[in-house]
C-alpha cells in the first residue's frame, strides 16, 4: 500500500506506535527506488525555517533539506509531524498540493518525483494518554495525506523467534491493515471516512 501511495505520488501519514519502523521503512522504500531521502524529527520547536530554509545576517540563503528533497525529486520524511506546531506545518500544504515550494529565496518548482511522507503516533487530534505531548494539526494539513496505519506486526516478530504466528493482512475493501475478524464492507468505510 506504501510502495502503491509512492507510485502515485500521493503524500501519505503513516500513524503508529513509536517502534514500529515507520522510519525505517521509508529509508528502504528510498533505497528500493534510487530516491535520496531526508528527515526531520519534528517538535514544538520546529520553525518555518526548519522547513523552508533561512537567510543569514548577510543575505545568503541556506536551503533545508525538505527544499532541497522538494526540488531535486527525492523522499522528505516529517517524522512526529503530530508533535509539530500546526500554525509551522501549514506551511508545507503548498508544497503537498501544488506544484511548488515557498523558501526565503523566492517560489522554487517542485520536481516531479517529489514525496512527502510523514510519521506520526496519533491521527494529528491532539494528545492522548500515552503520545501527551502531541498536538492538533490543522484540517488543511490533514486533508492532504493518505493515512495508513502502521502497527508493529507481531507475526514478523515472532517469526524472527522461530515461532509461527500470524502478519496483518491488507484489506483492499477497507483500504488498510485489518485481522481476518475486522473485514469492514466498502460502504461502511466510505461512510467512516465522510464522516
Amino acid at each position: 500500500l506504501l510502495e502503491a501511495c509512492h507510485a502515485a505520488n500521493v503524500p501519505v501519514l503513516l500513524v503508529g506506535p513509536a517502534g514500529s519502523g515507520k522510519t525505517s521503512v521509508v529509508s528502504a522504500l528510498a533505497e528500493r527506488a534510487g530516491k535520496s531521502w531526508n528527515a526531520i524529527s519534528a517538535g514544538p520547536m520546529t520553525t518555518k525555517a526548519d522547513l523552508f530554509g533561512f537567510r543569514d545576517a548577510h543575505g545568503i540563503y541556506h536551503e533545508s533539506s525538505l527544499v532541497q528533497q522538494a526540488t531535486e525529486g527525492g523522499i522528505f520524511l516529517c517524522d512526529e509531524m503530530d508533535a509539530a506546531n500546526a500554525g509551522v506545518l501549514t506551511g508545507v500544504n503548498m508544497v503537498l498540493a501544488n506544484g511548488h515550494i515557498a523558501t526565503p529565496d523566492g517560489l522554487r518548482e517542485k520536481h516531479k518525483d517529489f514525496w512527502f511522507i510523514a510519521g506520526a503516533n496519533t491521527y494529528g487530534t491532539g494528545a492522548n494518554r500515552q503520545y501527551i505531548g502531541r498536538n492538533a494539526l490543522d484540517a488543511a494539513t490533514l486533508d492532504r495525506f493518505a493515512v495508513i496505519d502502521w502497527d508493529i506486526d507481531e507475526g514478523l516478530e515472532a517469526y524472527s523467534c522461530g515461532i509461527e504466528k500470524p502478519s496483518p493482512k491488507l484489506s483492499p475493501a477497507v483500504s488498510g491493515w485489518r485481522s481476518p475478524r475486522q473485514e469492514v464492507d466498502a460502504e461502511s468505510w466510505l461512510n467512516a471516512v465522510q464522516k
